[in-house]
């Protein structure tokens, strides 16, 4: 049994047609841009909205901008020779900044999923006893705690003590 290339070649030459006609891949704007910049280096947005003939330059500018960002394109911004004091005062210059087009992969960057953490492990691994603070004796020893002031806070605490002792004792 004939596979169906066969017969459909076949039945192609059949019609009168010698060769199959495939369609070109369509170069993207961006790189078509790119292209034409590295022939034509010093262009402004201008000059690539009349070569690439589009209604408006917004996608001309998104695709300029876009470029720029990516590293492709280099850009210097100089007054506008025509410039009327409306609009802009300055335009950008544009050149070939890198040797080759890189397409642009929208939407596949790999997302990076999280490790997942054996918290037992963790726990075994990185624990230890939290450190204790010291708890206070009861005792207390004046003649230590008198020894740490200076003569100005000693007197302080001589005068507040005093005042304490005087309204207890009613003295």
């Amino acid at each position: 049994m004939p596979d169906m290339r066969t017969e459909m070649m076949k039945t192609i030459q059949s019609w009168g047609v010698n060769e199959v006609q495939t369609t070109e891949k369509k170069t993207p704007l961006g790189e078509q841009i790119y292209n034409w910049i590295k022939v034509n280096p010093d262009s402004t947005i201008a000059q690539v909205k009349d070569v690439f003939g589009k209604e408006t330059d917004s996608s001309i500018a998104t695709t300029l901008k876009s470029l720029y960002d990516r590293g492709i394109l280099a850009r210097i911004s100089v007054p506008r020779t025509n410039y009327s004091g409306i609009g802009k005062k300055n335009t950008f210059i544009y050149n070939v900044s890198s040797r080759t087009y890189e397409t642009q992969n929208k939407g596949y960057t790999k997302v990076k999923k999280p490790k997942k953490v054996d918290i037992k492990k963790l726990i075994a691994r990185d624990y230890s006893p939290p450190v204790q603070r010291p708890v206070a004796k009861n005792e207390f020893d004046a003649i230590e705690f008198v020894k740490t002031l200076n003569l100005y806070q000693a007197k302080d605490v001589y005068a507040a003590l005093k005042s304490v002792f005087e309204s207890r004792l009613g003295l």
